[in-house]
């Protein structure tokens, strides 16, 4: 295990950039709902990875944030359908989805405000290719009889812009994750406090900044804080 260290071409990056590197003493489950929101936020403002690691790439977010990756995760194709109907031909320009998302809206709807039938109905007339009752099901979740165009547009935002996630688990690992979008590294052994484990974490932040990165940084998860005395 002494010897094992990432090869140095799987570190190099074509440009800079920031990154969160994550740091939980028990990284089975290191994230909480709350952990990964405020993350997921930060990280796509700054334009930054995340870099952490897990028992599996599908346990990195406790129970709490699962409810919101289903529901982006139904509404992942809506918002990649929207962009593509909707969005000018080769258009690149940051915050361009957001125009995407309110044509379709536009599109669907009549009126000011949308309803589990009309979102229904009008995927299906727009001949949307996905599962449209799900999507309004994501979108109008029990309790919620209509939304307005910006909750509508938020809610595709929220599930079409996440960051670069790398998750960092043990070689025997299984389960894959459908939503955010991750790119999973694999190390030898099962010990995620190892050596093996943290040079390929490490390995990865170095990675994701490049030669000129603008810095590292550090997150100590909630579940993490609350086990350490001196955090208390």
């Amino acid at each position: 295990m002494e010897n094992f260290w990432p090869s140095s071409a799987s570190r190099t990056r074509a440009g800079p950039g920031f990154v969160v590197f994550i740091v939980a003493p028990n990284d089975d489950v290191p994230l909480s709902g709350a952990d990964f929101s405020a993350i997921r936020a930060a990280a796509v403002q700054s334009d930054a990875t995340v870099v952490l690691s897990a028992r599996s790439p599908s346990s990195f977010v406790l129970e709490e944030g699962k409810k919101v990756a289903e529901s982006n995760r139904a509404l992942r194709p809506l918002a990649d359908f929207a962009v593509r109907r909707f969005s000018p031909a080769g258009s690149s320009k940051a915050g361009s989805h957001q125009t995407a998302f309110q044509h379709l809206f536009e599109a669907i709807v009549s009126g000011k405000e949308a309803v589990y039938r009309s979102v229904v109905e009008g995927l299906q007339n727009l001949g949307f290719p996905g599962d449209a009752a799900a999507s309004a099901e994501a979108l109008l979740p029990v309790g919620t009889p209509k939304v307005s165009k910006k909750e509508f547009c938020d809610s595709l935002a929220d599930a079409f812009v996440h960051p670069e996630m790398v998750v960092v688990c043990p070689k025997s690992s299984e389960g894959v994750v459908e939503w955010p979008e991750v790119r999973t590294v694999r190390f030898p052994g099962n010990d995620l406090i190892g050596e093996a484990a943290l040079k390929t974490k490490v390995a990865e932040a170095w990675k994701a900044a490049g030669t000129g990165g603008h810095g590292v940084i550090l997150v100590l998860a909630a579940r993490g804080r609350s086990t350490m005395p001196f955090c208390n």
